[in-house]
């Protein structure tokens, strides 16, 4: 970070500067122009406040979502992508639960999956754009739910399989004898 001192940031315009030394609670950080207070301190400080004002922060974020439904869902929808691979794992390992398989799996362990199997589809060899995670032997057959019985399939691979055995899949595409 490139120490500058209050005056010089507030004529360059800047909401933030950095003078290198530790602030009264020891941090060093930035500090904000206009309250000369540091950054990590002002964060700790919000924290505490909305912890301590749970139901009225609640009621403040009710009241926002509301007044602007386009905002929100545009967040939503960031969020979603953002973090969609962990929230099907999430479904996958819920759905295993209820049927009371064994094992439970990451977005990391699908990232790692797809490493593995070189982006490709295992079945018809297409370079994996979209896919779906696909338990080898399916769930409702007792396959479990860990990462060494799922594998990525193309959408179209996944939807033939179904939730076929194994053995039968491979001898429908002429892998077995």
């Amino acid at each position: 970070m490139k120490i500058i001192d209050r005056q010089a940031a507030k004529a360059a315009g800047e909401k933030l500067y950095f003078t290198g030394k530790p602030c009264v609670r020891g941090h060093i950080a930035e500090r904000y122009v206009s309250t000369f207070q540091c950054t990590v301190c002002i964060t700790a400080q919000c924290k505490e406040w909305q912890s301590s004002n749970r139901e009225r922060m609640n009621e403040w974020r009710k009241g926002w979502r509301k007044s602007n439904p386009d905002k929100q869902k545009a967040i939503d929808r960031r969020s979603y992508l953002k973090n969609k691979e962990r929230v099907h794992a999430k479904t996958r390992n819920r759905e295993a639960l209820k049927r009371n398989s064994a094992g439970s799996h990451t977005a990391k362990d699908i990232r790692t999956l797809l490493a593995k199997q070189k982006g490709k589809c295992p079945n018809c060899f297409v370079k994996l754009d979209k896919y779906h995670v696909d338990h080898v032997v399916p769930l409702a057959k007792g396959g479990g739910n860990g990462p060494d019985n799922l594998q990525c399939l193309c959408p179209t691979c996944n939807i033939r399989k179904s939730d076929k055995d194994p053995l039968v899949w491979a001898n429908e595409n002429g892998r077995l004898l």
